[in-house]
């Protein structure tokens, strides 16, 4: 982890996965690398991670799944600009269900619509 620039984190649940990626081991990463979790939300310390991204030192995060699931209103990972947080979609979506595929391309398309006309984008949290 020290030397990489992104660290995607795709890891079952399980007693050994559970709160691994805590403030310790988030400290460990590489300054100003991206780390990225499509696993199991409990997986990573969401505190410990919105501290290492308000102490800049990652210079993003990007979570499908979060501890706990879904996270409060007030958490201040919805907040944090370097925080990404998706509908925890990553999994079987593709290829598996074709309504939740079709969903996500349509609003994926429109989004870009909006970004490349310079409005509104719909869905946005923050």
């Amino acid at each position: 982890m020290p030397a990489a620039d992104v660290v995607v984190c795709c890891i079952p649940n399980s007693s050994q996965t559970a709160g691994f990626m805590d403030s310790r081991r988030l400290k460990m990463m590489k300054k100003n690398s991206i780390v990225v979790n499509v696993g199991r939300g409990n997986f990573i310390d969401c505190a410990a991670l919105n501290e290492e991204l308000n102490n800049d030192h990652l210079w993003g995060a990007a979570l499908d799944v979060t501890n706990p699931e879904p996270l409060s209103a007030e958490h201040p990972l919805w907040e944090n600009p370097r925080c990404i947080i998706t509908p925890h979609a990553s999994g079987v979506a593709f290829g598996h269900l074709k309504q939740t595929e079709a969903l996500l391309f349509q609003c994926t398309c429109e989004n870009l619509r909006r970004y490349r006309n310079q409005e509104k984008l719909k869905n946005q949290i923050f």
